[in-house]
This record gives structure tokens, sequence and C-alpha cells, in this order.
């Protein structure tokens, strides 16, 4: 029997399992130990690796369905976007901060876009784009539209990394002053933020990777500026 301190044990259980996922190599939608198998192995009680493996599934490690043995998750954006809208709510972080690693990203993800994407992937950010235009008035529906078109561009990196942040990133600011901002913008300056989101629709699909950079960069720039004539 593996022999561990009779400390933490919630913790230590968890280190267990992370180990064992990486030394066995375990993938998406493979199967952990059941709790019997940790409880023998590490001598522990049955409450105990219920809460190592609930603390698993809140990070997005672990696919925990009752009856059945814990699975390996897929990898998603769940903790980091606790963990951004934790420094937020607690004023750790600023929105601005927020923006500006937004803005470091996303300008360097649309050149990517403009060269990795595919024609289904154009085709989805020219449909948000469509809503952008059309739902400019109903300000939900825009900011719904908003988010999938960013989104829509990470996917078209093919790179999985600025999916992942960018939906932890934005979802954090969702909760903060920028929706309110935006929604005072999308009165002011409606033709102003159509224009903004076309210039990058037209360069990524046109494969313009300096033209898509420079559209986000304009992008930001208005997006700062009135964050910041706001006092955020």
């Amino acid at each position: 029997m593996v022999k561990i301190e009779k400390k933490t044990l919630t913790e230590q259980t968890v280190e267990y399992i992370l180990e064992m996922i990486n030394s066995d190599r375990l993938s998406v939608g493979m199967e952990v130990p059941s709790e019997m198998q940790v409880i023998r192995e590490l001598g522990v009680s049955r409450g105990v690796v219920r809460e190592a493996f609930k603390s698993l599934e809140i990070l997005g490690v672990l696919q925990v369905e009752s009856g059945k043995r814990p699975k390996v998750a897929e990898f998603n954006p769940k903790a980091l976007q606790i963990i951004f809208g934790f420094a937020l709510a607690t004023e750790q972080v600023e929105t601005t901060h927020i923006l500006g690693f937004r803005r470091l990203m996303e300008v360097s993800s649309v050149a990517l876009a403009a060269r990795n994407g595919t024609e289904e992937d154009f085709a989805e950010i020219r449909h948000h784009m469509d809503h952008i235009r059309t739902d400019i008035a109903d300000i939900p529906r825009f900011l719904e539209h908003d988010i999938a078109f960013h989104i829509a561009l990470a996917d078209a990196t093919k790179s999985p990394m600025y999916s992942i942040m960018l939906k932890a990133l934005r979802s954090a600011v969702a909760r903060t002053i920028i929706d309110g901002l935006y929604a005072e913008r999308l009165r002011n300056h409606s033709e102003e933020i159509i224009e903004l989101h076309q210039a990058i629709t037209d360069a990524v699909c046109n494969r313009d990777e300096q033209g898509a950079m420079k559209a986000m960069d304009n992008h930001f720039d208005s997006v700062i500026e009135d964050l910041l004539r706001a006092g955020g």
C-alpha cells in the first residue's frame, strides 16, 4: 500500500490522481481508478476520495457521473474562468489589465486565423458579422454574437490555446462593467462598431494577415479608449 502523510489527505489524493493520469498517459474519455482502487492504494477514506474527485471535477480535470467511474475530461476554460472572475471581483486585477492581455493575444491570433482558417471558419465569422450588423440595436443579441465572433476568430487559428484563453478572459470581462460600457457605445457609436468588426472580417477572410492585425488593433484602441474615458 502506498504511504502518504496523514495531513491534507484530499490534496495528496488529488496529486496522486493527477500523477497517475500523467504516468499512465490517460487521454480524454479514459477512466481513472475507481473509489475503491484509490482507497486501497492510499489507505484513505471514501469521503476523502470523493472530495478529491469533486475537486478535480471543479477544476475541469475529471468528468464525474453518478454510478460510473470518473473519466478524464476534455480541457475547458472553467477553472480559468473562476480564477479570472475571482481576480476581477476582488479587484486584484482590473478590466483594463484583462483587455490589455486580450489585445496582445487577439492581435496575433487574427494573423493565424487569416493564415490557417478554412472556408467553413470564414463562413462562421461572416455569420456572426452579419448578426453584429443586423442586431446592433438589440444589446443582448449583439453581445452574444460579438462574443461568438471573437471565439470564431480564435477557433480559426487552429490553436486551441487561443480559444481556451479567450473564452476564459471574455467570460470574466462579461461580468464586469465592460458590457455596460459596450451598451453605451452601441447607442452612440453603432456605425463605428460595425465598421471595426467588418474590417477585421474582411481582412481575415481575404487572408490579409497584416491587415487583420491592424484592424484588431484599431478595435481595441476604440474599446480601451472608451473604457478609460468612462473611468474604468
